[in-house]
């Protein structure tokens, strides 16, 4: 959530950041609590001022969703509000403390940065690919024994190089053509 929104302004100018203040770390070691009995080797270690904000950016987000267009007739009702934003800011908060406590330590999210890294540097790297490229067909070629089986081809199917060669003038060379042409739709859409 953006910093500048009137949201997450009107959560620091409230009341209700003294609270949060107070409370973030105590919902954060409760938090904990749940997450370590399923994740009991991981590292929950966080910055209190890192908590206040994510509270508050979870209050805020609750705010922006109770003042939404489509909920006008729905904010009138104070218990229905209130829920909304309890829903949202609890919700909001699992979930961001899941990405970053749980998920971020995943051996799964390693082997994502490793692969966006990789990525990245290829990105940059036009000779490392270039050499990728031959190490990678190399090993295809050497693990893979792929003996093609000789396939039944219609008569109308030419080969490229023979017509490359091929020095035919006129009348010859039009009916080459459009065979060569009809050989790449039937090898397309045929074979």
């Amino acid at each position: 959530m953006d910093r500048n929104s009137i949201y997450f302004k009107a959560v620091l100018e409230s009341t209700l950041i003294f609270k949060i203040k107070g409370t973030a770390k105590s919902l954060f070691d409760i938090w904990v609590e749940h997450a370590k009995q399923r994740y009991s080797d991981y590292s929950f270690q966080a910055k209190d001022e890192t908590l206040v904000d994510d509270l508050v950016t979870s209050f805020a987000k609750g705010l922006e969703l109770v003042w939404r267009n489509e909920n006008k007739t729905k904010r009138t009702s104070p218990e229905w509000s209130a829920g909304v934003v309890l829903d949202t800011a609890s919700t909001t908060l699992n979930t961001h403390w899941s990405q970053e406590y749980i998920y971020k330590q995943a051996n799964e999210y390693k082997d994502l940065c490793f692969l966006t890294t990789l990525s990245q540097f290829l990105k940059a790297d036009a000779l490392a690919v270039k050499k990728i490229e031959v190490l990678y067909r190399h090993r295809i070629q050497k693990q893979i024994n792929r003996v093609e089986p000789e396939l039944e081809k219609k008569d109308k199917i030419i080969d490229l190089n023979q017509f490359k060669k091929n020095q035919k003038l006129d009348v010859t060379f039009k009916k080459s053509i459009t065979d060569y042409l009809d050989s790449l739709y039937y090898e397309k859409h045929f074979l």
